[in-house]
């Protein structure tokens, strides 16, 4: 999957990038000691828990791995 920046004076990008830092701040960050350290290991698991458990609601209760494996291969 190819990394892309948000565009240049797009709101809806940076909307949903804001949605995915209010999420990971308030379901992982938050919860966790103000350590570098610690927060390198909990972040690197909260995003594999994030990608292929959480259900998400704007990808009908799935989650953003499974809608990678419906992507034909080229």
């Amino acid at each position: 999957m190819a990394h892309r920046h948000s565009r240049v004076r797009q709101p809806n990008d940076n909307a949903h990038l804001e949605r995915f830092n209010r999420i990971i701040q308030e379901e992982c960050i938050s919860r966790i000691p103000g350590s570098l350290s610690v927060w390198k290991k909990e972040i690197l698991e909260y995003l594999r828990y994030y990608n292929e458990e959480r259900p998400h609601m704007g990808l009908a209760m799935k989650t953003p791995i499974d809608i990678i494996k419906t992507i034909p291969s080229y």
